[in-house]
């Protein structure tokens, strides 16, 4: 942008050289027998030159320049924007991973404890073999299922390490429970606020710039403007170079002219215009798609968050009938009116709910996040 700002004002060179020439002896009224000797020559002047903007072409640049300055600091934002979301997100799937790990980690407790008693029950001759293998086998299970979470989580949390610029040997988040509950979404959001989006804002920022690039294009066909000054000194021995009588000066052009105006390029100024005009097009359809993908993406967030609520409570209530399952079972198995297959199904159903249930919350709290986002940082 500051290139283009500096279109606007005036060019000032200084320059200082010497020179020693022999000129030709082909002079008109000279005689041509005649030696010219060899001289001496020192110059230092100022120059300077600015360009009148006529018709737009400078201002129409800056105009672009700035347009596309905006564009980087929105896609700037928009890189936070995503980078904090991420964050937010990997964080939840650790806590999510933690409640999992706490919910097998429970349940290895109640298995191995339910193997201990088994056991003694096959030692007193209560119970056949089949009994006890069957609960070293659920136990065995739930521990395989607990080692998984637990590279899981690692593997996120290697991750979250990584998006904070930390080395993922180093950094370590402690267990801890997902205590988070998602925000209350209010009802009828404005999509004014997907305005406040840096994408959206990034891609207005491009149409615009190309918007302008079409008045430079635009401002080719017309005379372009130029004024010129030049002052200085110039003399033939350096003691002389800085005397009164050594000064020189012009205004206009040295050479060329004062105002051009392009008569035939080939087409040139056509084909950059066309390619303007194409630009814009292009920068309007990305537009449109950019704001089409921000409605789908809220729109998105909005029934995810809906539909996990919903699936929160029918899965609370699943975990209460579950669980009245595995109470049921185990007293039928108690009383020997069923094998201990029975409450092992139960068992295994329960704890598959309460997974799930820790698996919806930390669902819920990610799509949050994922709404946030696609808002441009919350409502």
């Amino acid at each position: 942008m500051k290139t283009a700002q500096s279109a606007r004002l005036p060019q000032v060179g200084l320059g200082a050289g010497a020179a020693r020439s022999q000129p030709t002896n082909v002079i008109p009224g000279l005689p041509g027998n005649l030696d010219v000797p060899p001289y001496d020559l020192y110059q230092a002047r100022v120059s300077a030159s600015y360009e009148v903007d006529l018709f737009g072409r400078v201002r129409d640049g800056v105009t672009a320049s700035t347009a596309d300055l905006g564009a980087q600091q929105a896609l700037f934002e928009s890189l936070k924007l995503s980078l904090q979301a991420d964050v937010a997100r990997l964080y939840f799937l650790i806590r999510q991973s933690d409640a999992e790990i706490d919910v097998v980690q429970e349940a290895i407790r109640f298995r191995r404890e339910t193997v201990r008693i088994l056991e003694r029950r096959l030692d007193a001759g209560d119970i056949s073999e089949l009994d006890i293998v069957r609960a070293r086998g659920e136990l065995a299970s739930a521990r395989t299922d607990a080692l998984t979470l637990e590279r899981t989580r690692g593997q996120y949390e290697h991750a979250l390490a990584t998006l904070l610029g930390r080395a993922p040997a180093a950094f370590t988040l402690r267990p801890a429970p997902l205590a988070a509950q998602p925000p209350a979404v209010p009802a009828g959001l404005p999509s004014a606020l997907l305005e406040r989006r840096p994408d959206i804002a990034a891609a207005e920022r491009r149409l615009a710039a190309a918007n302008a690039r079409i008045g430079v294009a635009k401002a080719a066909f017309y005379p372009l403007l130029n004024l010129t000054a030049d002052a200085g000194v110039a003399a033939g021995d350096i003691s002389d170079l800085f005397s009164w009588s050594a000064r020189t000066w012009t205004l206009g052009p040295l050479a060329g002219t004062l105002l051009t105006l392009p008569i035939f390029d080939g087409g040139r100024n056509r084909a950059n215009l066309e390619r303007a005009e194409a630009a814009l097009g292009e920068e309007a359809a990305a537009y449109r798609q950019t704001v089409l993908g921000a409605f789908t993406e809220v729109e998105d967030a909005l029934i995810g968050l809906r539909t996990l609520a919903a699936q929160t409570e029918t899965v609370r209530l699943s975990q209460q009938t579950a669980a009245r399952a595995v109470a049921i079972a185990q007293r039928r198995y108690d009383a020997g009116a069923t094998g201990y297959l029975d409450v092992i199904d139960a068992q295994r159903e329960a704890l598959n709910v309460d997974r799930l249930q820790e698996q919806i919350r930390g669902a819920r709290l990610a799509t949050s996040v994922a709404l946030i986002k696609a808002l441009g940082g919350g409502w």
